[in-house]
């Protein structure tokens, strides 16, 4: 017991740290992760029980580049990633966290030019996007598998996050990766880290048309509380309310997110959230589950951008609505999806994407799936207002992404994944380029 609330004043110090900029976190984060095992407690990784989690991930492909380009980069091996996930309870206390480490390869004119040991924030994900040589300015969000669609959080090599429980169902929390939220949003399949992560809304990018390659990413602001201090109360599956202070916040930019959901009946739960109260450039979001039945789900979700931040000319909004099909009997799960996205601009065209995801069972340990998506960005009418402009040709771009897995359970610790991906992209000016990405994983889970 004496080394567990040992083990609980150090996170305390640690989380301080993080938020005052210490440069002592990372190392003593890694004390944490040992720490957890000395004390000889039970963990969990980030999703909401006790136990510990460590995925170990290698990969291979061919990196993003011009088709038919006999210049471009060969196949190659991206060496490893290995993220470990912890959870451990003390009272009223919670500590969660996660700690990733790589060993990666650097490659020159298709040989291994060097191999790096280093707590890294790469994910699996990365070598996909990885070197694209003809896009043009791909400067957007990837995937909001990746970060969540929030350009400041989701790119680091850690995440810390502590939580006190004062009553029954009150939460206070303080964590650079909380994830509270309320109501469904576009899929992403899983943590970047894990074997059955996909491309978020297609893969289309943050900006406005003919800023990044195929435009049309809206943010759906339901984790109201992530890098933040946080409160919360929580009452089973019926209510929830809270409210978090993002990092970043200060007197001359008091930022304040919100979040609320309720299940007036057992079958329907409706959301609400407001992030970034006070400020210009804050975001709305709403959405609402129906469960007709066990097997037969549906959840909708609808966003609005910049609101207030001259929103008829630099606002956005989206909808869309996710579909489950369960069919327990075959162990068969259908989940197709549908998004659109609008600018309040009104020289800009729509964005849509459209895909699904697919999970059969054929045996007790074994699972395939496939995840495909097609996204076709929005368009800019001034490129065609004036006859001879160059910019006559451009058009919104296209995405296509496909990605099959399977899966093994070895027994009820260890598992064992193989995924392939293959995305093609063709930006507004209508350059094209493709890769693809081999993942093999290994998870324990305790």
């Amino acid at each position: 017991m004496i080394n567990k609330f040992i083990l609980f004043f150090y996170i305390v110090y640690d989380v301080i740290k993080i938020f005052s900029g210490g440069g002592v976190m990372k190392k003593r984060f890694l004390m944490l992760v040992i720490s957890l095992f000395i004390c000889n407690v039970c963990f969990s990784q980030v999703l909401q029980s006790t136990g510990v989690q460590n995925n170990l991930w290698t990969g291979m492909g061919i990196p993003s580049g011009v088709p038919n380009d006999e210049n471009r980069d060969g196949f190659r091996w991206y060496g490893f990633i290995d993220s470990i996930q912890a959870r451990v309870d003390v009272g009223i206390f919670t500590i969660d966290g996660m700690l990733a480490w790589g060993a990666l390869t650097e490659w020159n004119q298709n040989k291994i030019d060097d191999f790096t040991f280093a707590n890294t924030a790469l994910k699996p994900e990365h070598f996909l996007h990885r070197n694209t040589p003809s896009v043009n300015d791909d400067s957007g969000r990837r995937s909001n598998a990746y970060n969540r669609g929030d350009r400041n959080f989701g790119n680091e090599s850690y995440y810390l996050n502590f939580l006190c429980h004062p009553i029954t169902d009150f939460d206070i929390g303080i964590g650079t990766r909380l994830e509270w939220e309320v109501g469904p949003n576009p899929s992403y399949g899983a943590y970047t880290w894990e074997y059955n992560s996909h491309v978020h809304q297609g893969d289309l990018r943050d900006g406005t048309p003919g800023s990044v390659p195929v435009a049309g990413f809206v943010k759906y602001s339901n984790t109201y509380a992530q890098k933040a201090i946080g409160l919360r109360y929580k009452y089973k599956n019926i209510v929830e309310i809270g409210m978090a202070i993002p990092d970043g916040f200060s007197t001359a930019s008091p930022v304040t997110n919100l979040g609320f959901s309720i299940a007036p009946v057992e079958f329907i739960t409706a959301a609400f959230a407001y992030e970034a109260l006070f400020m210009r450039d804050s975001n709305l979001y709403t959405g609402a589950t129906i469960r007709l039945n066990k097997n037969f789900i549906i959840d909708g979700f609808l966003a609005f951008n910049n609101i207030g931040n001259n929103y008829e000319d630099k606002g956005l909004w989206g909808t869309g609505g996710i579909v489950t099909l369960n069919f327990p009997n075959v162990g068969l799960v259908l989940k197709p999806e549908i998004g659109i996205t609008n600018y309040s601009n009104k020289s800009y065209s729509f964005a849509l994407y459209t895909g699904g995801k697919v999970n059969y069972q054929f045996a007790p340990r074994c699972n395939v799936g496939c995840w495909v998506s097609l996204a076709w960005g929005a368009e800019d009418s001034a490129w065609y207002r004036v006859e001879g402009d160059p910019r006559n040709d451009w058009y919104g771009g296209f995405i296509f992404n496909i990605r099959p897995e399977f899966k093994f359970d070895v027994n009820s610790n260890h598992s064992l994944a193989i995924t392939t991906e293959f995305q093609s992209l063709t930006d507004y000016k209508r350059d094209s380029v493709n890769s693809t990405l081999i993942g093999i994983y290994w998870r324990y889970k305790s």
